[in-house]
């Protein structure tokens, strides 16, 4: 896990962004499931502001504990093939509890307006992540 992060980290920074397809009035939506000890639904909608950055929201909820969690997300796209848009940002939790999280992430579209996706966080309570699928509604 260490060393995909690592290699993902590094991707995301020594690579150009000339090429990069997120663009300002994009909206994604994702919907899938956490990836740990317990079952969770998660989701998030990604605003494109400009050409790489994307502002929104995320939720959660933890199904045995009934635990809710909403916060924000701001991401840097790039796009380093066809069809695949990898992105990088921040995550602030706000219920719970207040967590300040890096995400890193990527979306592969199979189709134009349908992709999957797989995220993850490394915050204060250590490293999680998602995969679902991605809906693209603008």
């Amino acid at each position: 896990m260490k060393k995909l992060l690592f290699f993902l980290a590094v991707s995301l920074l020594t690579v150009s962004s000339s090429f990069a397809q997120y663009r300002k009035g994009t909206i994604d939506a994702n919907l899938g499931l956490g990836l740990g000890d317990f079952p969770t639904l998660v989701g998030a909608v990604d605003f494109g502001l400009g050409k790489h950055i994307s502002l929104g929201a995320r939720g959660y909820l933890n199904v045995p504990s009934e635990v809710l969690g909403l916060g924000l997300r701001s991401a840097y796209h790039h796009q380093f093939v066809d069809n695949l848009d990898t992105y990088a940002g921040l995550t602030l939790d706000l219920v719970p509890g207040t967590d300040l999280s890096l995400l890193l992430g990527g979306r592969y579209f199979f189709q134009k307006r349908v992709a999957g996706f797989l995220e993850l966080d490394l915050g204060q309570g250590g490293i999680g992540g998602s995969v679902g699928v991605t809906f693209k509604l603008q």
